[in-house]
């Protein structure tokens, strides 16, 4: 059976060397270049079934190539490499249907859990709002972890029962300020989008929420800074939001199993 092909683009020949030594002893097969006039070259020619580009690139950025895929073959997923504090170039890659992101430096783990993903569900996945990306994102953006389970529960001395209590009023209340973050991008209430986001980033930082928080915080400085807040950005928030929630609950259930068995 032919290997699915990935293709890997990035103008730094470092980036590429790291890249196949991590896919070395997998089942996939990395063609790679350095450049996207040179991917579509490659694509003219060769059935790939992945695309993993850099995004600040000469000739043509990944942005570019992004679009051009699309053009070509909706089913291939795109995954862009970039900064995930560099706000601008995640609107972009999702609005024109990228699948996934990671960020340099590489961590092996998370770039074959993505690539892996990819495989599995093709260019699909990023419409809708993934319940298993506990590990797709985890430790890739800025921070290292999505909840800090041990911090929160030091805080409250370890009291279960507290925990419980707190971490299910904040999964309940953040879903509902969801919910109305949604209405008021309909209604273009930007008054109420912006207390919306702080709402959701004080309550999250009080669960120590982490990555969640740095995501809302990047989405508060392009509003400061002059932008509004998307569609791309309420998608890129609620697939964040989907992978903490889904934590929180792993670790209220934890906490209700072991005050069962006691």
């Amino acid at each position: 059976m032919e290997s699915k092909k990935i293709l890997f683009v990035d103008d730094d020949v470092t980036n590429i060397n790291i890249f196949k030594v991590f896919f070395s002893d997998s089942k996939y097969e990395v063609v790679s270049c350095t450049n996207g006039v040179e991917a579509l070259t490659l694509m003219a020619d060769t059935n790939f079934h992945c695309v993993v580009t850099d995004i600040e690139m000469p000739l043509m950025n990944g942005i570019e190539l992004l679009k051009k895929v699309v053009e070509i073959d909706k089913g291939i997923p795109v995954i862009l490499v970039t900064k995930f504090d560099n706000l601008q170039n995640m609107r972009a890659g999702w609005e024109n249907g990228a699948f996934d992101f990671i960020q340099k430096p590489f961590k092996k783990e998370h770039i074959r859990e993505v690539v892996d993903i990819a495989m599995a569900n093709g260019a699909t996945f990023n419409e809708s709002v993934p319940t298993d990306r506990t590990m797709t994102w985890k430790g890739n953006r800025i921070s290292d972890m999505v909840f800090d389970q041990e911090a929160f529960a030091d805080l409250l001395d370890n009291e279960s029962a507290l925990i419980v209590e707190i971490l299910n009023d904040y999964n309940r209340i953040s879903k509902e300020k969801m919910e109305s973050l949604k209405s008021h991008l309909v209604n273009g209430e930007k008054q109420k989008i912006n207390e919306c986001i702080h709402f959701l980033t004080g309550c999250s930082e009080n669960v120590h929420g982490k990555r969640v928080v740095n995501v809302l915080n990047n989405i508060h400085s392009d509003i400061k800074a002059g932008g509004s807040f998307t569609d791309a950005d309420l998608k890129y928030l609620s697939k964040e939001f989907a992978t903490l929630h889904e934590e929180v609950q792993k670790y209220i259930d934890s906490l209700n199993a072991s005050a069962t068995a006691a």
